[in-house]
């Protein structure tokens, strides 16, 4: 047991005499950022184009359902009503 406390202190010795070499990494990482920004400053982007779609889709939708909802809530009303259709014509 002593011999590995012994081995373990050595190596941490070791460690704490190591020299850490030291480069400058900044100019990469600046050329690294701006890289980033130029890539983000293109327009309009596919998601950006997806969630319109979508937005509109779901405003369809809305349109639809509230549609549905008043003639399922009152039935009698589309007896009632004229045709919503004869206005097209």
């Amino acid at each position: 047991m002593d011999k590995i406390m012994q081995i373990i202190e050595t190596l941490a010795q070791r460690a704490k005499d190591e020299v850490t070499p030291k480069f400058d990494v900044s100019d990469e990482v600046i050329t690294q950022i701006a890289l980033m920004q130029r890539s983000r400053n293109r327009g309009l982007l596919p998601l950006e184009l997806f969630a319109g779609f979508t937005a509109v889709a779901a405003s369809i939708m809305l349109f639809l359902t509230i549609h549905a909802v008043e003639n399922i809530l009152n039935p009698m009303s589309q007896l009632l009503a004229p045709y919503q259709g004869a206005s097209l014509w």
